[in-house]
């Protein structure tokens, strides 16, 4: 199993490992995005989508590739968030989206080698926090993200949804 991020002409398994993604029975409290909206894109929304997390210092989609195949997936996108924003200095950070590791895959520690590998990314950018946000009606979800030495932060976006924070090691 390669863990890497995606390259450029990707963008055909990027739609695919999308699209199965968003046919997963949790997929309508883990993503923003429903399988009948994302179906109906156009190629070059998918070439456009790859190609910014393919290359470049603001986004990066990582990859879990088995011999040819998908089965896993998280997107790391950098934040500058102003004074008014953050009360105090300006902050960069990053936010994981559109985690998702196939189901036949679960339970195996794709998903730390996923995040670890997104994170590594997000150092390199000179970032210190990394955070993700998951549905209050996907315990499960949110109890992976814990084991992987995510803490719950106290604030909340809009919605039902609990934001999670962790550290990116100094290297």
């Amino acid at each position: 199993m390669q863990i890497r991020r995606v390259a450029p002409g990707e963008w055909e398994l990027v739609k695919r490992l999308r699209l199965d993604a968003l046919l997963d029975p949790a997929a309508p409290v883990a993503f923003l995005d429903t399988h009948e909206r994302a179906s109906r894109q156009p190629d070059a929304h998918w070439r456009d989508r790859t190609e910014r997390a393919a290359a470049g210092p603001e986004v990066a989609q990582v990859v879990a590739d088995d011999d040819g195949t998908w089965v896993g997936s998280v997107t790391a996108i950098v934040e500058s968030l102003g004074p008014a924003a953050t009360g105090g200095p300006p902050v960069r950070r990053a936010l994981l989206v559109g985690i998702y590791v196939a189901p036949a895959h679960r339970g195996s520690g794709l998903l730390g080698r996923l995040v670890d590998h997104a994170i590594d990314w997000v150092g390199r950018q000179g970032l210190s926090e990394v955070y993700l946000e998951v549905h209050e009606q996907n315990p499960r979800a949110e109890a992976a993200y814990r084991r992987l030495g995510f803490r719950p932060t106290g604030r909340s976006p809009q919605g039902p949804h609990r934001q999670l924070v962790r550290d990116v090691p100094s290297g």
